[in-house]
């Protein structure tokens, strides 16, 4: 309800005001009297008085940056994984064919337009009891009469048009063979009793009709659930503890991991336990190194076996492999730095043995090769020498130490390192100004050069995310593109050596990711500016070639991840999807499709494979997966 404003006159304004005195004037209606007053009081509320005329020559300050609308083409998808729908065919224990994939059983295939209101697993105070599925509605309107859709090819079990009385109306069980041979049921309740005229054994494809939303008592809702048993009843709709101990499963929760782990291309899925975990993959993509928490697995990307397991001291907050991805050296969160041999000589030290369990094989324990309890004060950002061995930052000093631990050299009251990239033998880092000042607004350096002999050279003035192409550097900054010249500026110094090739919206250093191409002919960046995602594609002299707007994908603003495998470049977007881009024209071939569940996507973690290997991928905090997506056919361009 729209609050009451009074507008009441000012203390002068009242004091002004005459007094009427209708016994003196008679013949006069009283209210006459009174217009004098109700005047000054629309004056001292502004009413009836002209409004300001508009300034015929606004002059708005220019804006220093493009404006978040940029007006730039979306970048064009093209669906290259989706399967067309399949007759399903009769096989021994399938008699109604097996699942070629799950939808969603309204909005059909991904639910658009509904939402789970009333959601699995949620304990009821009415019935004392969990619920057993979930609750569909529209997310605006009527849901009385929507269509219901069979999720999956099937077997009908069960279909009463009063399944659930006269209040609750209709019910349809269907059974549905999963291709490694599970079964699983859809179960459909609250449906409309003249809309269910299906009968025990007919046979369903994916998406046919089931029936039309009823009425029970409330408001009208589909009772969604997908579970194990009670293929011939329709059940208690609510269970007296945890129903996922007792044949039920999370509707959309499955549906997504079954699309997921139905994807082309599979080579093999595991579940990650934490969000926090930290993927790296060793120089010859022969391994992974997951760590979770404190557990550290070795994993042969291959196949998906683990080579061995092992619980870090702590958790930890960065970790990196040397060069010949022999030895791993992490930060733990609360200080502290250690290097583990992740394929040990001998034996292990004996003097501090990693707890392991029983069933990892013998021989193949990473073991512990040293570590400095001082922590790296200044930050966790570790650089993996080319030639062996570590360097970090101890608060003052840069410092680099070999496999063994001994130190090497040592760069005094040196820049802290921040985000970094190799350039030949030598490492290019940028540090980060206290003011986050933009580049060109100081003269102060930002972006190093440290050689294997560990001599630093200030080489621009750019900050933020370099990238190597050829003999030059690219930085993505926040507001824009960089290039340095490292060899210029051993003649002409940082400043000169730095060229701001092209602004951008502003945005947060982890707004975005880089990618040199693999022919080296250029670089492309993922940008996410305030209200804006774009793609930047720039040659290696920094001309631009094509750029498009990415907002489409990034609903939750997250912006699209870059990736390489092999020759081809790849584009993770938020929900997880992998699209296959053509660095000449900007178009794009989704490859993979992560699904569309109710599940918010987690913390994105991307490694990319030789040619051959698959991609590892985890992009909704539950599953890593080993991929290679099929190669569509690539684009053509005239001429």
């Amino acid at each position: 309800m729209a609050a009451r404003v009074r507008c009441r006159p000012s203390l002068s304004t009242r004091l002004s005001l005459p007094r009427p005195t209708l016994t003196r004037l008679p013949v006069l209606p009283w209210t006459l009297l009174l217009l004098p007053a109700l005047a000054l009081l629309a004056a001292a509320c502004g009413v009836g008085q002209p409004k300001p005329a508009p300034d015929p020559r606004p002059t708005p300050a220019p804006p220093r940056w493009p404006q978040p609308s940029s007006g730039l083409p979306d970048i064009a998808v093209v669906d290259g994984v989706r399967r067309p729908e399949t007759l399903p065919q009769p096989e021994p224990g399938a008699p109604c064919g097996k699942v070629d994939r799950l939808d969603f059983p309204v909005g059909a295939p991904d639910g658009a337009g509904f939402e789970a209101r009333w959601i699995y697993g949620r304990f009821s105070r009415r019935y004392d009891k969990y619920h057993a599925g979930e609750d569909w509605v529209l997310r605006s309107g009527d849901s009385l009469g929507q269509p219901v859709q069979a999720i999956g090819h099937g077997r009908v079990t069960y279909a009463d048009p009063y399944g659930w009385g006269a209040t609750d109306k209709a019910v349809v069980i269907v059974e549905h063979v999963l291709p490694d041979g599970r079964r699983l049921l859809s179960f459909y309740g609250h449906m409309e009793p003249s809309s269910v005229t299906l009968r025990p054994g007919a046979c369903l494809r994916r998406g046919d009709p089931v029936g039309r939303i009823g009425k029970p008592r409330g408001r009208p809702h589909l009772h969604f659930e997908l579970r194990d048993h009670l293929p011939n009843q329709p059940g208690p709709g609510y269970w007296p503890s945890d129903p996922s101990l007792a044949g039920w499963h999370a509707p959309s929760e499955l549906i997504w991991t079954e699309r997921l782990l139905g994807s082309p291309g599979l080579r093999w899925s595991r579940p990650i336990t934490t969000e926090q975990a930290i993927l790296l993959v060793t120089a010859s993509n022969a391994e992974a190194i997951l760590i979770e928490d404190r557990r550290l697995s070795r994993i042969r990307i291959e196949d998906g076996a683990v080579a061995a397991e092992l619980e870090l001291a702590a958790p930890p907050a960065a970790a990196v492999l040397d060069a010949s991805g022999e030895t791993l050296y992490w930060t733990a969160r609360g200080g502290g730095l250690e290097a583990l041999r992740l394929r040990p000589t001998a034996a292990a030290s004996a003097a501090d043995p990693p707890q392991v369990d029983a069933a990892t094989p013998a021989g193949a324990l990473p073991e512990r090769a040293w570590g400095q309890a001082r922590p790296a004060a200044a930050g966790p950002t570790l650089l993996p020498l080319s030639e062996g061995g570590v360097a970090y930052h101890d608060g003052r000093d840069l410092v680099a130490r070999d496999a063994t631990g001994v130190e090497r050299w040592r760069i005094p009251d040196a820049p802290v390192p921040g985000r970094w990239t190799h350039f030949g033998a030598g490492i290019v880092f940028s540090d980060q100004p206290a003011d986050g000042r933009p580049p060109l607004a100081s003269a102060a350096a930002h972006s190093f050069l440290l050689d294997p002999a560990g001599r630093l050279s200030a080489i621009g003035i750019a900050w933020g995310q370099p990238v190597a192409v050829g003999d030059r550097i690219f930085v993505h900054h926040p507001e824009g593109i960089y290039r340095i010249d490292p060899g210029m500026a051993a003649t002409r110094g940082p400043i000169a050596a730095t060229r701001l090739l092209r602004p951008l919206p502003r945005a947060g250093l982890e707004g975005g990711s880089e990618l040199a191409l693999p022919d080296g002919s250029g670089i492309l960046i993922s940008h996410g500016g305030i209200g804006d995602a774009r793609l930047v594609c720039l040659d290696a002299d920094g001309r631009l070639r094509w750029e498009r707007s990415t907002r489409a994908l990034t609903a939750r603003g997250r912006v699209p991840q870059l990736l390489a495998q092999a020759d081809r470049l790849l584009l993770a977007t938020e929900q997880g999807d992998l699209l296959q881009l053509d660095p000449l024209g900007g178009e794009a071939i989704r490859v993979h499709d992560a699904g569309r569940g109710r599940r918010e996507p987690g913390v994105l973690r991307l490694a990319g494979g030789l040619s051959g290997q698959p991609l590892l991928i985890d992009a909704r905090a539950g599953w890593l997966l080993a991929l290679d997506p099929p190669r569509p056919a690539p684009v053509e361009h005239a001429d």
